[in-house]
C-alpha cells in the first residue's frame, strides 16, 4: 500500500494541568512534569483546586496517566481523581469537563470508574461513572448492571489489582440494546483500597480494524485500481495496481490530485462532483493518462468512506480498454462479418435499398445483384475442418474483392454465401463478364494450411429491370436464380427469368397449403384471440436450463407443421412465407395460446415446478398489431396463467421499424407483468442502444457467438461483454446453441444465467416434456 504518513500531533494538556489556567488556585505542572508526560511516564498525586457552582473550593488530588499509540506518540491523558459522588454532583460540569476537553472524539464511549474496596468487599455505593468527554456526570453505578458472569470477572480482576498493585486488563462481550458490543476494561490500582477502571467500548474500533484489514487484503490482490483521497481530490493512498497502471512511484502518488489523472481531452468536470460524491456516489467513464502521458479509458466509481473518523473518498477505477474494444467490435459486427471483415447482410440491404431508390428516381439508372454460393463447401468443412473452412472463406473474400470496382459492394451473406451489388451500370453485359471472371478466379486453387484446395461457385444474377421495389424481393429473386444454377449442376451462373417463375409456383403451392391449414387467413384473423386448435400445426418445447442450478427454468415454444403429404415441415421452410404473407399472425396467436395453456397444465400437474416459464416468439407483424396487449391479457386470463410466467421474445428488427411505438407497446406489456426477451442479441442493428431505451428483462445471445465461446478470441470477448453489460444492468442472459460441455463450462464461468441447446434437449412434443418433468433432469446424472 502507498500510505501518506500523517502523524497525529500530540494533544494539548488539559487546562487544569496548565500553568495558564486562571481557575486554578495553585500553579500547574512544572516543566519537568510536562517532560515526563511527553516521555509517556505517569505523574502521581498532583494536587490542585477546582470550584463548584457556588464557588466552594474542591481540593483535588490527580494522577495523570499518558496514553500513547503504537508509534509511542502521546494521544490522550487519563486523569484519575479522588472526588466522591457527592462532590461530583455539586461540582460544575464545565469545570469537571476540563479534565477531558482534549480527549479524542472517538473516546466518547470511554468511562472512568472509581471502585472503593474495604475488607476485600466492593463498595458499590462509591462507584463513580464519568465519560471522557465530560457529559452525563450523574454518578450512576455501573457494576450492578453487568451480567453476573462479567460482574464476577470484574470482582476478581479488581481484587487482583488491589492485591498486586499492578494494572490489569479485561476484554469481554456485553449485550447492549440486544446487540453485542466489544468492551475493554483496564484496572489501575490507587492504593490498597481504591482501583480506577477505564472502560472502553471498542466495538467500532474492532469493526474498523477488521474492515481496514479486509480492504488492505482486497486492494492488494485486486486488479482494479483503488485510491483513497480527500474530498478535495488530494490522493493519500493507492494500491499496487494503481502504481502499475499509471507508472507513478509510491512517493509520487502522495503529490498527486485526482484531477491530475484525467486526460486533457476528457469532458468530465470534477470541481463540484467530488464533494457531491461523498454523499451520493459518482459513476462515470472517462480517459485517464499515465505518467508518460499515454492515455486509456477507465470506469470510475467514487463513494464516501469513513476511515478512522475521517471522511474520505474511495475511488475504484477499472481499465476498460478491452471492454471498449469489444463494444466497438460488437457495434461493427452489426454491419460487418467478423471472419472476412466484409459488409454483412444488414449493410448490403441498406446499399441495395439505396440503389432501388435511385433507380425509381431515374429510369436510366441500372444495377444488378449477384448471389454466390460455393459448391461443395460443406465437404471441405466436414473433411478438413472448420478452421480450414474459415481460412478458405477469408481467401475467397480477398479474391472476390480483386474482381470488383471500387464502387461495387461485396458482402458475406452468411455461411458460404456472398452477394455483390454492381452499381451504376451502362450495359448489363458487364455483369455477365463479371460473373465469368469470378468463376474463373474462384476455380484457381487456394493454398490453405499447406495444401491446394479447389472450389467452384454457383451464381444467381438479377437485373434492376425485373420491376421489384423492395430489397428483400430483389434478393429472393437472386436466390431463386442461384438455386436454379445449382439445380443445373453448379459451377455456373443463372439469370432470373420466366423459367424461374415456374419454380416460384412451387412456393405458391406451399403458401396455398399453408392457408388451407390455417382455414384461410380471414378465418384465422377473426378467431385469432381464441386461437382455435389447428390440427396440422403442433407446438414443440425446448428446455431453458438455469446454469446455476442446472434445472429446467422454462421452455421456448416452437411451431411445427405436420403436412398431410410432405410430413413434418421445419419452420425454415414455411415461416418466411408466413411472414411475407401475414399468415404469421394467426399462427402466432395459436402458438401463444397453446404454450400458455400447456404451461398451466404442467404447473397443475407438477406443483413443485410452479415457477416454470414459457417463451413465445413474437413476429414483427404480431408486434405491430394494435390489440397485441389485449390479446395477451385475454389469453392469460382464459388459461389462468400468471403474467410473469410468460416471456415474449422479440427481435431487434421489431424495435427498429418504429422505436416510439415499440417503446409504448413494451411498457404496456411490462405493466401487464409479462417479461420481455430480446432475441438473437448482437446480430442485428445497434443492439446496445436498446438496453436503456426499452424495458428488456433478458437477452438471448445468438448461437453464432456461443458456438465459438470455448475458444479464446473475439467471439469469447463479445459474449463476455454481453454478459457483463447485462449483469450490470440487471438483465438476465440466455445462451442459445449450447451443444457441448465446453460451451456449458465456459458460459458458467462467464456467469451467464441460462442455457438452451441440444446439450440439454432438442425441441420436444408436449408428451415428451411431460415425461421429462416427471423425472430428474437427465443431464444432472452426467
Amino acid at each position: 500500500m502507498v500510505t501518506s504518513q500523517h502523524r497525529s500531533a500530540s494533544p494539548s494538556l488539559p487546562a487544569f494541568v496548565s500553568s495558564s489556567n486562571s481557575s486554578v488556585s495553585q500553579p500547574g505542572l512544572t516543566t519537568e512534569q510536562l517532560d515526563l508526560l511527553a516521555q509517556g511516564r505517569p505523574i502521581h498525586a498532583f494536587e490542585t483546586t477546582l470550584y463548584d457552582v457556588e464557588q466552594h473550593p474542591l481540593p483535588l488530588r490527580f494522577s495523570v496517566i499518558p496514553c500513547c499509540d503504537r508509534h509511542n506518540q502521546l494521544t490522550s491523558l487519563i486523569c484519575l481523581t479522588n472526588l466522591s459522588t457527592n462532590q461530583v454532583t455539586s461540582a460544575s460540569p464545565d469545570q469537571l469537563a476540563m479534565s477531558w476537553s482534549d480527549a479524542p472524539q472517538e473516546s466518547t464511549n470511554t468511562w472512568v470508574v472509581r471502585v472503593h474496596c474495604e475488607n476485600a468487599e466492593i463498595n458499590y455505593e462509591s462507584i463513580l461513572q464519568v465519560p471522557i468527554d465530560g457529559n452525563n456526570l450523574d454518578g450512576k453505578a455501573v457494576l450492578p448492571q453487568l451480567p453476573e458472569a462479567i460482574a464476577e470477572q470484574y470482582s476478581q480482576t479488581i481484587a487482583l489489582a488491589c492485591e498486586t498493585q499492578q494494572p490489569q486488563c479485561l476484554s469481554y462481550t456485553q449485550l447492549v440494546h440486544h446487540k453485542e458490543h466489544q468492551k475493554e476494561a483496564r484496572f489501575i490500582p490507587a492504593g490498597k483500597q481504591d482501583v480506577f477502571v477505564l472502560i472502553q467500548d471498542i466495538t467500532e474500533q474492532k469493526r474498523t480494524a477488521s474492515i481496514l484489514n479486509r480492504y488492505q487484503l482486497l486492494s492488494e490482490h485486486t486488479r482494479d485500481i483503488v485510491l483513497f483521497m480527500h474530498p478535495s481530490g488530494q490522493i493519500i493512498e493507492a494500491n499496487r495496481a494503481a502504481a502499475e497502471a499509471y507508472d507513478y512511484s509510491l512517493e509520487e502518488w502522495q503529490q498527486l490530485n485526482f484531477r491530475d489523472l484525467h486526460h486533457a481531452g476528457a469532458t468530465v468536470v470534477l470541481s463540484d462532483q467530488l464533494e457531491h460524491a461523498y454523499d451520493h456516489g459518482l459513476l462515470y467513464e472517462t480517459i485517464h493518462r499515465r505518467k508518460d502521458y499515454s492515455h486509456f479509458p477507465v470506469e470510475v466509481s467514487i463513494q464516501g468512506a469513513i476511515v478512522q473518523s475521517e471522511g474520505l473518498l474511495l475511488a475504484i477505477i477499472r481499465d476498460i480498454t478491452n471492454r471498449k474494444r469489444s463494444e466497438e467490435k460488437l457495434f461493427r459486427s452489426a454491419f460487418h462479418d467478423a471472419l472476412t471483415n466484409l459488409p454483412n447482410r444488414n449493410l448490403f440491404l441498406e446499399q441495395l435499398r439505396r440503389s432501388l431508390r435511385l433507380s425509381a428516381q431515374n429510369p436510366d439508372y441500372k444495377f444488378a445483384v449477384l448471389f454466390l454460393d460455393l459448391d461443395s463447401f460443406k465437404l471441405i468443412n466436414d473433411s478438413l475442418g472448420h478452421f480450414v473452412g474459415d481460412q478458405m472463406l477469408e481467401a475467397i473474400g480477398q479474391r472476390l474483392t480483386g474482381c470488383l470496382r471500387p464502387e461495387d459492394t461485396l458482402a458475406r451473406f452468411g455461411g458460404d454465401e456472398f452477394t455483390i451489388l454492381v452499381d451504376d451500370l451502362h450495359d448489363f453485359e458487364v455483369v455477365t463478364r463479371l460473373a465469368e471472371q469470378i468463376q474463373a478466379a474462384l476455380a484457381q486453387p487456394f493454398r490453405v494450411s499447406g495444401q491446394d484446395i479447389y472450389s467452384t461457385t454457383s451464381i444467381g444474377v438479377v437485373y434492376s429491370t425485373i420491376g421489384v421495389t423492395q430489397p428483400e424481393d430483389f434478393l429472393r429473386s437472386a436466390d431463386t436464380a442461384l438455386h436454379r444454377a445449382k439445380a443445373l449442376g453448379g459451377n455456373r451462373f443463372a439469370l432470373f427469368d420466366a423459367e424461374m417463375h415456374n419454380r416460384a409456383m412451387v412456393r405458391l403451392r406451399l403458401e396455398n397449403d399453408l392457408r388451407r391449414a390455417l382455414n384461410s387467413l380471414s378465418e384465422g384473423e377473426s378467431d385469432r384471440s381464441a386461437a382455435s386448435p389447428l390440427t396440422e400445426f403442433v407446438v414443440h418445447y425446448q428446455p431453458i436450463v438455469s446454469l446455476k442450478t442446472m434445472q429446467i427454468d422454462g421452455f421456448e415454444a416452437l411451431i411445427r407443421w405436420q403436412h398431410p403429404e410432405q410430413g413434418l415441415i421445419p419452420p425454415i421452410s414455411f415461416i418466411p412465407i408466413a411472414e411475407e404473407t401475414g399468415l404469421i399472425i394467426p399462427i402466432g396467436w395459436f402458438v401463444l395460446r397453446q404454450a400458455c395453456q400447456q404451461l398451466r397444465e404442467w404447473q397443475r400437474r407438477f406443483p413443485e415446478r410452479v415457477g416454470l416459464t414459457v417463451s413465445v416468439n413474437l413476429s414483427v407483424k404480431q408486434f405491430g398489431q394494435p390489440d397485441l396487449v389485449e390479446i395477451v391479457r385475454q389469453t392469460l386470463a382464459e388459461v389462468e396463467l400468471a403474467p410473469h410466467h410468460l416471456k415474449l421474445e422479440i427481435t431487434e428488427s421489431a424495435l427498429v421499424e418504429n422505436p416510439e411505438m415499440a417503446a409504448h407497446m413494451l411498457r404496456e406489456l411490462q405493466a401487464l407483468g409479462v417479461q420481455i426477451s430480446l432475441d438473437d442479441f448482437g446480430t442485428g442493428y445497434s443492439s446496445l442502444s436498446y438496453l436503456h431505451r426499452f424495458p428488456i428483462d433478458s437477452l438471448k445471445i445468438d448461437r453464432s457467438f456461443v458456438c465459438h465461446v470455448d475458444e479464446a478470441g473475439e467471439q469469447l470477448e463479445i459474449v463476455r461483454t454481453i454478459v457483463t453489460l447485462a449483469w450490470n444492468l440487471g438483465i438476465d442472459t440466455v445462451a442459445e446453441g449450447v451443444e457441448t460441455t465446453k460451451h456449458l463450462n465456459q458460459l458458467r464461468s462467464l456467469r451467464c444465467d441460462y442455457g438452451q441447446g441440444y446439450l440439454f434437449a432438442k425441441p420436444l412434443p408436449a408428451d415428451n416434456v411431460t415425461a421429462l418433468l416427471s423425472q430428474k433432469e437427465p443431464w444432472l446424472n452426467t
